[in-house]
């Protein structure tokens, strides 16, 4: 049996280039799509990047299971004292691991600002990963996982600078108003 055919028979054959590439388009917008309804406060446009039964496990470890799930959660926190937060990010990684899905790594800032309870909310980045699946109508978010970056021995993120200008999760702390 060919390679071509034990990859087809797991449903894994190549995808032709424009396929891909018209993929990768469509998983490519979902981090500006996502931190444009965050920013807006928008848990229904937010949710509307995701399957309905897509998986979200956000930055405090708390895994919302399908699509209803992530726009309540969403609206929640939107609607209290972090809605003030606001996002900013850059593309990390796009690539395609298989025909008709796409992987994302957005890296996040989320700078310093006074939450709605007047509380000062230090700058905090991290990365969100993206799993998409393509559709007739476009790509949806299947899988989403989003992790803050934390201090440690990983040279990889603690010997790196981060958009607040300290190594990645050494702010984030709260602090009280006039503190």
């Amino acid at each position: 049996m060919s390679r071509v055919s034990i990859l087809s028979a797991f449903g894994l054959a190549m995808a032709s280039p424009t396929v891909a590439a018209a993929e990768l388009a469509c998983a490519g917008r979902i981090p500006e799509a996502f931190r444009t309804a965050f920013n807006a406060g928008d848990a229904a446009k937010l949710a509307a990047l995701f399957a309905e039964d897509a998986d979200f496990v956000n930055v405090g470890a708390t895994h919302l299971a399908g699509r209803a799930e992530i726009e309540a959660h969403h609206a929640k926190r939107f609607a209290g004292p972090a809605g003030a937060a606001r996002l900013l990010g850059t593309t990390i990684v796009l690539r395609a691991p298989a025909p008709g899905m796409a992987l994302v790594l957005w890296r996040w800032t989320m700078p310093a600002y006074t939450d709605r309870a007047g509380m000062r909310r230090e700058c905090r980045t991290g990365v969100l990963a993206f799993s998409a699946v393509a559709n007739g109508a476009g790509c949806k978010v299947v899988h989403a996982q989003n992790s803050q970056a934390m201090p440690g021995p990983d040279a990889r993120s603690s010997a790196q600078v981060d958009a607040c200008g300290a190594p990645p999760g050494t702010k984030g702390a709260v602090s009280r108003p006039g503190n």
